[in-house]
């Protein structure tokens, strides 16, 4: 064969075999920015949004709270109350601190400078879980006084709705999604906590599919519900239970918490280790992970996520350091370059 052909022979195989390979596939890592820290105190992400807000509480040496807001690269004082959630009207989900645990204890829908009163009913204390677009609130009253019970709600335009119970006297709402439907943990007969998904005034209990004990902790739009059960997490949907697995958890000691879940499928993952009193996280897109990485003191600590796969929560730039705001987001490249 003339060397010439040769060459064309070869580079049409070599352009078969790549067009048979496919284009490579994306890969996602994870991005940290530190965002500082308010007053210089210890500070933690709470809760973010779609629109770029972040909020969180700071903790002084002395151990005195303050709540913040973070947006475009500045953090200012949002008052008493412990913020538990931010939706994306900017409307943000606060909690009163009591000094004593057996006082009532309000909560309230902030935006702006207006302060709205839930009017938590005489005699209970409110426990805000989450807040939707809509401006829903769920969460938990308990009331001391008597016999110990706690009823699940969801609060919506000045109505609190009572969202019933699997047979036991608690009932813990966890999260919610923005077609109003409530996800958690409630006792039944037996004494065990199962998980529960509220939909339209009924609670449907999911079970246990991995031991004596589950509850669902995150919910999305699409009806999807992360549920821990035993030493496995398990994804409800439309009826059906799969099991995830142990989400990277090893052996006895270790355990995965499933923490929230967005509208893309995306779960934020913590595998606490019992025997070395640590958490890892991740975030897991298409069944894989991505660990969190650190701002350098090897620390990261995630609560939330959204829909765009931003993860907010707190770190240490150094060993010893004081605790920073964090965001991390994703990356996608093709090859080596960034999109």
């Amino acid at each position: 064969m003339p060397r010439r052909l040769a060459i064309v022979m070869a580079v049409l195989f070599l352009s078969a075999g790549a067009a048979l390979a496919g284009p490579r596939p994306p890969r996602r890592t994870l991005v940290v920015q530190d965002l500082g820290a308010f007053d210089g105190d210890n500070t933690l992400g709470v809760a973010l949004n779609e629109v770029g807000q972040i909020v969180g509480i700071a903790v002084s040496a002395s151990n005195l709270t303050s709540s913040f807001l973070w947006e475009s690269g500045s953090m200012s004082d949002i008052g008493p109350g412990r913020p538990v959630d931010i939706n994306n009207r900017g409307q943000i989900l606060l909690q009163a601190a009591v000094g004593n645990p057996d006082d009532p204890s309000p909560c309230f829908l902030l935006q702006g400078s207006t302060l709205t009163d839930l009017e938590v009913p005489t005699g209970w204390q409110c426990h805000a879980a989450d807040l939707n677009d809509a401006g829903q609130v769920t969460g938990s009253l308990s009331s001391s006084g008597g016999l110990s019970t706690t009823r699940g709600f969801l609060w919506s335009a000045g109505t609190f709705t009572d969202l019933g119970t699997l047979g036991g006297d608690i009932v813990i709402p966890v999260a919610m999604n923005e077609r109003g439907q409530v996800v958690g943990g409630a006792m039944t007969p037996s004494g065990y906590e199962h998980a529960f998904l509220w939909d339209a005034g009924v609670m449907t209990d999911l079970g246990v599919p991995g031991g004596l004990s589950s509850r669902a902790t995150a919910i999305n739009d699409r009806g999807q519900v992360l549920v821990q059960s035993g030493p496995r997490v398990y994804l409800f949907e439309a009826g059906v239970m799969t099991d995830l697995g142990t989400m990277g958890a090893q052996g006895p000691d270790q355990f995965p918490i499933p923490l929230d879940l967005n509208d893309r499928g995306q779960m934020l993952i913590a595998v606490a280790d019992a025997q070395a009193h640590t958490y890892r996280y991740s975030l897991w897109t298409a069944r894989r992970p991505v660990p969190l990485p650190s701002l350098g003191g090897g620390e990261p600590g995630a609560v939330r996520l959204n829909d765009l796969g931003q993860v907010t929560g707190t770190d240490r730039t150094g060993e010893g350091s004081a605790w920073h705001l964090a965001l991390w987001t994703t990356v996608v490249t093709r090859g080596h370059r960034p999109r």
